[in-house]
């Protein structure tokens, strides 16, 4: 693909659910009450919006520290 040409790859956000297993070709969740399954080639997990409270102690500078959640 020439570098000029832009790629659109659809991307799927699921917000208060909770991941009960990971698969090779699926992602199940809990949302509500309800058990759904998420058909997948690629998974990209991210959890937590804070820093952990064991971080807060180690002796990183402040430019290296993350300026969304200040410890």
């Amino acid at each position: 693909m020439p570098p000029n040409i832009k790629r659109v790859v659809p991307i799927e956000i699921i917000l208060e659910a909770e991941a009960t297993a990971v698969r090779p070709t699926a992602v199940e969740y809990k949302s509500g009450d309800r058990v759904e399954t998420l058909p997948t080639y690629t998974t990209i997990w991210t959890a937590g919006t804070s820093t952990n409270p064991l971080i807060k102690d180690l002796p990183i500078p402040s430019e290296h520290r993350d300026k969304h959640d200040p410890i």
